[in-house]
């Protein structure tokens, strides 16, 4: 064999291994048990990821820190990071530790949102009398540094058994009040499909549950997460809703994006619920600055958690001058002040008289047999085809031989 052809074939061998290797390099990157795996709990792992170095002082703050509230970020979300103004970065500011959050003040509570003392069984929260919040993983994929759920998340003496997550199971099957179960955490979505799937299907053999919602973050963090297994999963119950956590556009990626999309290819309505962070996203874009700007179902309500178990209070926009007995002042959203008068023959007051009264909604089941309209077409009760409006003019022409 000649020298070139030799070196030729040496570099062909180099290049197929290194192609190997990058491919099984992106094969691990995209495993969500290689990134849960390899989560970043050290400050010289960060330090050494980003090609920075933090003075010994900020060091010994975050290390103050991290001994009471652990860091934990995944490789993926720790490379959405600009290293050239990571202080600034709204990633980085949600994923690493700071010394401020050891600054307790008079308001600052354990359980800020009472969600332990309206727990009537372990598991449950019960605050609102058709809904439950139930607890069933306290492993994230990442910790945030704003999660209310400090006392819990990351402590392995407050995870779940399976008797417990059974116990709150059987506090919704006796509680027939209970329509709308809130699976939470930590993530749900750490969990194993298998496990997922069998809270769900003991959740969803309940009569009275009509909907079934999921709290994740994992497409923020950890969006390898989203696995077809896991779909396949999700696909099987047709009450799931979903809300993700989304508290700034750098987050949003494309491997986001595909985790999203396959979750709404699976028919899953999905929500979002962003954290008003400071330093992060509290520009002056936010509620008034939509308004007006864009449609109406992408404009979020804008709540206050409220501490002691008062639960989400909307704080939105007032756009209500004044009222009268017949007239409203209002302004819009470019400040344009305008009023709409009541019509005078508008006379309707409350009595009391409830039992009389005849706005109440008929709740009960329609007989489509009795159906009319297009539906009355749908549901072949006899042999019309066509609906014809009263009076139509047409008609009354033809009628007249005209």
């Amino acid at each position: 064999m000649h020298l070139k052809e030799a070196i030729a074939i040496t570099r062909s061998r180099i290049a197929k291994d290194k192609m190997e290797d990058e491919a099984e390099a992106l094969q691990k990157w995209r495993d969500w048990r290689w990134q849960i795996g390899h989560t970043i709990r050290k400050i010289e792992t960060v330090e050494k990821i980003l090609h920075v170095s933090f003075s010994d002082e900020m060091r010994e703050q975050i290390q103050m820190t991290m001994d009471r509230f652990p860091m934990a970020i995944t490789p993926y979300y720790l490379s959405l990071v600009d290293p050239d103004n990571y202080e600034n970065d709204p990633v980085f500011k949600q994923a690493f530790p700071d010394v401020r959050e050891l600054e307790i003040s008079k308001c600052d509570m354990e359980d800020p949102l009472h969600e332990d003392k309206d727990s009537p069984v372990t598991g449950i929260t019960h605050r609102y009398p058709d809904r439950v919040l139930f607890h069933v993983s306290n492993v994230c994929g990442m910790y945030c540094r704003h999660c209310t759920r400090k006392r819990k998340v990351g402590d392995r003496d407050h995870i779940p058994s399976r008797d417990i997550i059974m116990e709150g199971i059987e506090y919704i099957r006796n509680t027939p009040q209970v329509r709308d179960v809130l699976l939470s955490g930590g993530d749900p979505f750490l969990l194993s499909d298998e496990y997922i799937d069998w809270i769900l299907g003991e959740i969803s053999s309940i009569n009275h549950v009509e909907v079934i919602r999921i709290g994740t973050r994992t497409p923020v963090v950890l969006p390898a997460r989203i696995t077809d297994g896991l779909i396949e999963v999700l696909r099987k119950y047709d009450n799931i809703w979903l809300n993700t956590h989304f508290n700034h556009p750098r987050e949003i990626t494309d491997s986001a994006r595909e985790a999203l999309k396959k979750l709404s290819g699976a028919g899953i309505p999905l929500g979002n619920q962003s954290v008003l962070l400071a330093g992060g996203n509290d520009g002056p874009r936010i509620i008034k600055a939509l308004i007006g700007h864009t449609s109406g179902f992408a404009v979020p309500t804008y709540v206050i958690d409220a501490p002691g178990g008062g639960g989400k209070i909307p704080i939105m926009p007032n756009y209500l001058i004044t009222w009268s007995t017949d007239k409203v002042v209002l302004r819009n959203y470019e400040g344009v002040i305008t009023s709409y008068k009541m019509p005078g023959c508008y006379t309707h007051t409350c009595g009391q008289d409830c039992e009389n009264c005849n706005l109440e909604l008929n709740l009960n089941e329609s007989d489509e047999s009795k159906s009319i309209g297009v539906a009355r077409l749908l549901s072949d009760p006899d042999e019309d085809i066509t609906l014809v409006p009263q009076n139509l003019e047409r008609e009354q022409r033809n009628e007249g031989g005209e």
